[in-house]
């Protein structure tokens, strides 16, 4: 989207972006960088107990837990099952990151009912390499606001180490 161009924002659009918003990482963006991350991200509902990508399928798709609970979890040769990461609203997952183009490392199951964004990981990947300043500012505002989440507990650290994996290999390149 060139600078002088602008969306028209729907009522879906405008629901989208309120979601979006929900999410850590984005919190702090203005309206139009949240539309236009809303263009091509979908809203899908899952019931309990149902698989959202199963270990092993191509990464294709970069997900937000808009509301619920996910287990992403590993099950190993003999059967044991080891939990990678629980989401909770607000997070991105899986939490080796949107640009990582492996597999996926363990199976995404909802634990309650979900509501999960879902946006193509190549779409989601030129977008925020465009908003990359802009995130990187909402991040330094979201840390200067809650001291006290640091560390680990940061729910968009695995995402943002990532990301500045993507950034440094591709100044590396150019």
């Amino acid at each position: 989207m060139r600078p002088s161009e602008t969306l028209t924002c729907t009522p879906e659009m405008f629901r989208m972006e309120e979601n979006l918003r929900n999410i850590h990482l984005f919190r702090e963006l203005d309206d139009q960088v949240l539309q236009e991350l809303g263009v091509f991200t979908r809203e899908i509902d899952y019931d309990r107990k149902q698989y959202i990508f199963i270990e092993g399928q191509t990464r294709d798709t970069v997900y937000f837990l808009h509301t619920g609970t996910v287990r992403v979890f590993h099950v190993s040769s003999d059967g044991r099952e080891t939990i990678h990461q629980i989401v909770r609203s607000g997070q991105i997952f899986p939490q080796t990151g949107a640009f990582d183009l492996s597999v996926y490392p363990g199976t995404a199951e909802t634990i309650t009912p979900c509501t999960i964004l879902s946006t193509p990981r190549k779409k989601f990947e030129a977008w925020y390499i465009k908003n990359v300043s802009l995130l990187k500012d909402a991040n330094k505002t979201m840390r200067a606001k809650f001291p006290h989440r640091g560390g680990a507990r940061r729910p968009e650290l695995p995402f943002y180490d990532s990301i500045e994996r993507i950034v440094a290999n591709s100044r590396s390149t150019s």
